[in-house]
């Protein structure tokens, strides 16, 4: 599933191959991103639910103490905007 990270704050970019399946969990059935709660209590839930050890403290410091929440916002939504453009480009959507 296609991820944009051009959004993302520059804070987030070390750290792109541990958040892509994050964001791309967002684009699952049951799980999507919900626009009126905070996207960085979002986002660190779902760190803590899906990063791997090695990686899940540093992203939960960058989510606690480096972003904010358009930079939560962003990063969460990335994969949601990537696939909504990638089903208009393709041939025969409407």
């Amino acid at each position: 599933m296609p991820v944009r990270n051009e959004t993302w704050p520059i804070e987030a970019l070390p750290h792109e191959e541990a958040l892509i399946p994050v964001v791309e969990s967002f684009l699952a059935e049951g799980s999507k991103f919900d626009f009126s709660q905070s996207g960085i209590r979002q986002l660190y839930d779902r760190i803590d639910e899906l990063a791997e050890a090695a990686t899940k403290a540093n992203l939960l410091d960058l989510v606690s103490n480096i972003l904010g929440e358009l930079d939560c916002l962003a990063i969460c939504t990335s994969g949601v905007i990537g696939a909504s453009e990638e089903e208009q480009e393709r041939p025969g959507a409407s």
